[in-house]
């Protein structure tokens, strides 16, 4: 077969994969959708506060649908809340596919990236185990994953605030909003603190519950209803402590964001918001708790792992963590091979850390016209990637 066959091949092969795991994850979205924060929207559509009303245990809050998210989400899917749960968790269902397409969709198009390539990337990204765990589950991470792309793309302020707010509804992932800070870009922090607090304000009305007990009340279902993560230094802080959700957990989680992101923070190629993205992308899943789903968030890696120019040695590396955390880990479940406990997630967070070294040692950005400003590195053939202007 030519190298043009060869390639059709793969893709068809990928693309077949991706729908065939699109349409499990549609399927179990179906009979489950047991994190979609249908309930909780439902309790605010009819004035109840749906935190209040998850501590209290009522039996409203159905599956395990908590909301420990920030109130903007709950504005944001009003829409479907007014539904019955199965049309409701149906479209979201469909809408979760839209969403994943998307960033990826966007990410290869920021990055000038050719057809097949994208093409390749989309494929890869839809046929992953935590983009199908996500469509299955209901979760919010892939409306998270494509606000926070749209953030880190737009110029005006008021659009990239806007996004950058509904993308930190999942809080754990604040350290994105570190770039805009790294940027100077403060019109934007400030256009999402805005939205924010008018998102607190709006449900303080509805639910005729206290602004101050408004603002905390996220928190305090989190530490309740969380479990522990996959790949991240709380979890791991945990573990050895024998709780959940401990002071000290905390403060190894800022230790550890305040670490990495000192690594970058003076590198000229955190300026391009791809490589930005993708860097905070990995501290947030290696600081805060976070579920296999959340690797969704590793899509800015696949991007720069796969589509720029570098030493064949480090695509091996970032690809093969990629490989892992989107297939690997899933196969070794199939295999009866638990990844729970201390051991197996200090490998994982250690796999993320380790990828973040990559990054900072081996990768070399093309040139790069973000809203930062220009980069000029080494160029890879056939195109010159630009940021998300």
């Amino acid at each position: 077969m030519t190298g043009r066959r060869v390639r059709m091949a793969s893709l068809v092969v990928l693309v077949t994969l991706a729908a065939i795991s699109v349409g499990q994850g549609i399927r179990n979205a179906l009979l489950s959708s047991q994190d979609f924060q249908w309930s909780p929207t439902r309790a605010f559509i009819q004035q109840r506060d749906p935190y209040r009303e998850y501590l209290n245990a009522s039996p409203d809050i159905i599956l395990s649908q908590v909301p420990n998210y920030l109130h903007g989400l709950y504005l944001a899917l009003t829409p479907l809340g007014i539904l019955d749960f199965g049309p409701a968790k149906l479209i979201w269902a469909v809408l979760n596919v839209g969403f994943a397409t998307t960033a990826a969709l966007a990410l290869c198009r920021t990055a000038r990236l050719s057809r097949f390539m994208s093409a390749m990337i989309i494929a890869i990204f839809l046929a992953a185990t935590p983009t199908r765990i996500a469509i299955g589950n209901g979760q919010q991470t892939l409306l998270v994953l494509l606000a926070a792309t749209i953030a880190f793309s737009a110029s005006r302020p008021a659009i990239a605030g806007v996004s950058l707010c509904l993308s930190l509804v999942k809080y754990s992932f604040f350290p994105l909003s570190l770039w805009f800070l790294a940027r100077r870009r403060y019109a934007v922090l400030i256009f999402a603190a805005i939205a924010t607090g008018l998102a607190a304000i709006v449900f303080s009305i509805r639910t005729d519950v206290p602004l101050s007990l408004a603002f905390v009340e996220p928190f305090l279902v989190s530490r309740v209803g969380t479990s522990q993560g996959t790949a991240d230094i709380m979890s791991v802080t945990d573990l050895v402590l024998g709780g959940i959700g401990s002071p000290v957990s905390y403060l190894a989680a800022i230790s550890v964001l305040a670490v990495t992101a000192g690594l970058f923070w003076r590198d000229s190629r955190f300026r391009d918001p791809l490589f930005g993205f993708s860097v905070l992308g990995i501290i947030s899943l290696i600081a805060f708790k976070h579920l296999d789903y959340d690797q969704a968030f590793l899509l800015p890696l696949a991007v720069i792992a796969f589509g720029y120019r570098a030493r064949m040695r480090t695509r091996l590396v970032l690809g093969g963590g990629l490989v892992y955390f989107w297939f690997g880990a899933k196969i070794l479940n199939s295999l009866g091979i638990s990844l729970g406990g201390l051991v197996p997630t200090l490998i994982q967070f250690s796999i993320l850390f380790g990828l973040l070294i990559v990054l900072k040692r081996s990768v070399s950005l093309p040139s790069l016209a973000g809203v930062g400003g220009q980069l000029t590195t080494e160029s890879p053939s056939g195109s010159e990637p630009t940021g998300f202007e």
